[in-house]
């Protein structure tokens, strides 16, 4: 008889424990779909925050370029705007094309031609509110050539031209608002120096603050009597400004022939800056 309820009694306890093994098992099957079903929502999840991210640096991208577009409109007008979209996708269609970035051929000429003006406007408002000390902006395409209305010279915006127009005339935007949170209205930024030193005229440079005594423009270059590109006569040193800002456009025109020009031939561009400093600093 003890036999037997003890056998009884081991029957039982390892049915139960059948039963028990069963159970772990549903359960660790129903926590596998579950990590499963978890995995799969964190994925979703990641999937959904890179593609708000993606969206957010588009449309912060967007925002950035309209802002700087509006900027460059201030300046350079919506006809010129109009008409540097427009040749974006124009073909070179003459030799002298060649020589004019209004003919350039790129879909992507017109969009990107305002991330330069961008950089050095994003630049140039941390330097005027102090943020930073100096700052240098390397950016392609460049500006001096491209005028109120139209672009030449493989300058489509006048990179250079448009910050200091914003910095004088509209001030700095929401940087602009920051100080004025902390109490500061006015950045004092009264004057400008532009120095152009491309072995080119700044043409376009000099024709958008011609007349304004609050931008003296600078340009050292290659002149040969009005031969040399811009093939204009505005490069000569006659051309000193006009209005309020008469003696306010300095020009050092530089012959193919001159002394200057066949020391800087001969000996390299460090005669080149030694010039800019004689005539700019002393």
């Amino acid at each position: 008889m003890e036999t037997a309820r003890v056998t009884e009694e081991i029957d039982r306890l390892a049915e139960q424990e059948e039963r028990a093994s069963a159970q772990v098992q549903q359960l660790n099957a129903r926590l596998l779909r579950a990590r499963t079903r978890l995995d799969a929502a964190t994925a979703a999840d990641e999937r959904a925050e890179a593609v708000l991210a993606e969206l957010s640096a588009a449309l912060q991208q967007l925002g950035e370029e309209t802002e700087a577009a509006e900027k460059e409109r201030a300046l350079h007008g919506r006809s010129h705007d109009a008409a540097t979209a427009a040749a974006a996708s124009a073909r070179l269609v003459t030799a002298k094309a060649s020589h004019t970035a209004a003919h350039l051929h790129s879909t992507a000429l017109s969009r990107h031609s305002r991330q330069p003006s961008g950089s050095v406007l994003e630049v140039t408002q941390k330097v005027a509110a102090g943020e930073l000390s100096s700052a240098i902006a390397l950016v392609r395409p460049p500006g001096h050539h491209a005028e109120h209305d139209k672009a030449m010279g493989f300058c489509l915006f006048n990179n250079v031209a448009v910050a200091a127009n914003y910095l004088l005339n509209e001030r700095v935007g929401a940087v602009l608002l920051l100080l004025e949170h902390v109490g500061i209205t006015d950045l004092g930024i009264k004057k400008i120096l532009i120095v152009d030193w491309d072995v080119h005229h700044g043409n376009a440079t000099q024709k958008m603050f011609y007349d304004d005594p609050r931008v003296l423009s600078f340009s050292v270059h290659r002149f040969d009597y009005g031969t040399f590109y811009p093939d204009e006569a505005d490069g000569s040193h006659c051309f000193i400004g006009e209005e309020m800002g008469r003696g306010y456009n300095i020009n050092v025109p530089w012959e193919h022939g001159s002394v200057v020009m066949q020391i800087i031939l001969l000996h390299g561009t460090m005669y080149y800056f030694l010039s800019l400093k004689l005539l700019i600093l002393i």
